[in-house]
């Protein structure tokens, strides 16, 4: 459509006041060898009612509402998978030393030890620990002695 304009009409403003009533008519002529005035003329016709008036501007935009609360908590959530692992596995105990030696009976003179160390140990916590020397401890092998133990090579 082109070269045409459009006419979207806007909203009906309020009704204009009405209008005031005609001026009153004058009198008539006084009649010839008369004094008396002639009869007052009618009333003229009521205004027309005005055009409408213009809109009125749009009003400010109102406050902002308020912002509500925080909801409620949620429900907890299942539980994990499983039990944890299993730990890794400690290291082997103190090899203890061989009892006395003797011919089918008890012997208090003799404590006899291995010479060579081929096993990882650890004296018991809280107790101390002797051996005869010389000794050897092979590569890798770890012996250990916890804080408060001794361990006495004669």
């Amino acid at each position: 459509m082109s070269g045409y304009a459009i006419y979207i009409p806007g909203p009906t403003g309020p009704n204009g006041t009405n209008g005031t009533n005609g001026i009153q008519g004058l009198m008539g002529p006084t009649g010839p060898g008369s004094t008396v005035p002639g009869p007052t003329g009618p009333t003229g016709p009521a205004g027309s009612v005005g055009p409408n008036g213009v809109n009125g501007p749009i009003g400010p935009t109102g406050l902002q509402g308020v912002v509500g609360g925080t909801g409620p908590t949620g429900s907890t959530g299942p539980r994990g998978p499983g039990v944890g692992s299993t730990g890794p596995t400690g290291s082997q105990g103190f090899i203890g030393a061989t009892g006395p030696t003797g011919a089918g009976g008890f012997n208090n003179h003799f404590y006899e030890n291995d010479i060579i160390f081929t096993d990882s140990v650890s004296i018991t916590a809280g107790k101390n620990a002797m051996s005869a020397g010389p000794i050897t401890i092979n590569n890798g092998i770890i012996v250990t002695i916890p804080n408060g133990s001794n361990w006495t090579i004669v």
